[in-house]
């Protein structure tokens, strides 16, 4: 689920579940629905992120600032919001018994908020209902990584290149952001280069989009728990 408002140029032109342009926190929400992945890009604030509800001025549009009913954000009592949040995850998903999925539907695996401080303060944790795979057990395999500090636009794309291209190389969370902060991209309130503190994980870091999940950052390797195909055997051959 790729979500941008118009802060840089698409992260891609045909993607299953894409949404830019002029969209409501409704449509955010709703869109979620059958992703394992949710991948925002736009403006953000230490509360909340911007639709992409836009005002149109002469050759330019102009983002609408992030206040109102045209943000999103997990603690506001607005309907079109998170009080919206964990309950529409509910009914996308299902709930009850673990794994909560009662609908088909899986959880999200991984969220990415590529946006100005939104992870310095709010509960983005809701976004990885059900929190748990089975009673008893802790969250795993779920995160959300994002930035505690303002970021440079110009990096956005490169940042983001770098983080799914290690994702889906089989990657930990932990381990890709290890490599985000070593690549050179800064904090835009300082100008320095990002540390640790700058990009903050909620959830799993040993979460991974792709492979097997170890609970660590070791290499799964081949995995030895399936049985292997049985021998090829010929058919019958015609006489």
């Amino acid at each position: 689920w790729v979500v941008e408002t118009q802060t840089v140029p698409p992260y891609a032109t045909a993607v299953p579940g894409w949404l830019s342009g002029s969209w409501s926190p409704l449509d955010f929400l709703g869109g979620m629905s059958g992703s394992d992945i949710v991948f925002y890009s736009g403006h953000g604030a230490p509360d909340n992120f911007l639709c992409g509800l836009r005002l149109f001025g002469g050759a330019y549009t102009t983002d609408v600032i992030p206040t109102g009913p045209d943000v999103l954000c997990p603690q506001s009592p607005n309907p079109l919001m998170d009080a919206g949040l964990e309950s529409r995850r509910i009914d996308q998903i299902g709930s009850g018994a673990p794994p909560f999925n009662s609908t088909g539907n899986p959880p999200v695996n991984f969220v990415f908020l590529q946006a100005c401080d939104c992870l310095q303060s709010a509960p983005w944790m809701k976004f990885l209902y059900p929190y748990a795979f089975q009673y008893g057990s802790y969250l795993e395999d779920q995160a959300v990584l994002g930035f505690a500090c303002a970021v440079r636009l110009g990096e956005y794309w490169n940042e983001a290149g770098t983080l799914f291209s290690d994702l889906m190389s089989g990657m930990t969370v932990d381990n890709a952001r290890t490599d985000l902060l070593s690549s050179g991209f800064h904090n835009a309130d300082n100008d320095a280069l990002l540390e640790l503190r700058d990009v903050p994980v909620i959830g799993d870091t040993h979460t991974r989009t792709r492979t097997v999940y170890t609970g660590d950052n070791s290499s799964p390797g081949t995995p030895d728990w399936f049985l292997p195909l049985p021998p090829t055997v010929p058919g019958p051959t015609g006489g």
